[in-house]
């Protein structure tokens, strides 16, 4: 039923105006990356092998939203400075936080538990599907008519030296606060990720 859901909102983006009423002739389909560094990178490289493919949307842009340094709690911060710069971000490609309808989110927690620390599992899984509940809301505040956000885990790290930031440990059970920040969502209980219906607070995952 997710799925299905899902398939629906896809096929209802249309391209919007600055304003973020439909127009199929001038209007843009805006996605837009979340993240931090290894998000701003893999994007980068997206954009790149898209901008590409003659068979991509003419509408469709492409703005990488993503930010070095610019980790979990910086994204469930609703005023910070890493929100600032996508706005700034669309606005040099003359495009409105109205005109985003897409995203892709991937997110790590940096030392969840201090400075080379050992992960506590599953503490620190479950505090970054919090913290992800609280980034996917502020998501839908900043962008209203964000309609699907794709969320991803770490990338490995390939070490597992508990001084490095990101460790490989850390990256396993970040999959499991993205696997049940989903999970949460498609059994339909969790008021938090209401997506479609009445009291819409967040995108289909």
């Amino acid at each position: 039923q997710h799925l299905a859901d899902g398939l629906t909102i896809a096929n209802s983006i249309k391209p919007l105006d600055q304003s973020g009423t439909m127009d199929v002739v001038n209007g843009k389909i805006v996605l837009v990356s979340i993240g931090m560094s290894n998000t701003h990178h893999a994007f980068a490289q997206f954009i790149t092998l898209m901008n590409g493919d003659p068979s991509l949307h003419p509408q469709l842009v492409l703005v990488n939203g993503a930010t070095p340094g610019m980790t979990v709690a910086q994204w469930a911060t609703f005023n910070s400075t890493a929100w600032g710069l996508v706005q700034n971000r669309l606005q040099q490609q003359n495009l409105t936080e109205k005109q985003v309808q897409v995203a892709w989110v991937m997110l790590a927690d940096i030392w969840p538990g201090g400075q080379a620390s050992v992960p506590t599992f599953p503490a620190h899984a479950q505090k970054l599907q919090t913290d992800l509940e609280t980034i996917v809301q502020n998501l839908k505040i900043r962008y209203p008519n964000l309609k699907i956000a794709y969320v991803s885990s770490l990338t490995k790290t390939y070490t597992t030296d508990l001084t490095a930031k990101g460790t490989e440990f850390f990256g396993y059970e970040g999959a499991y606060g993205v696997k049940w920040l989903i999970e949460s969502q498609t059994k339909g209980n969790n008021p938090g990720l209401t997506f479609q219906g009445s009291g819409v607070v967040a995108p289909w995952l």
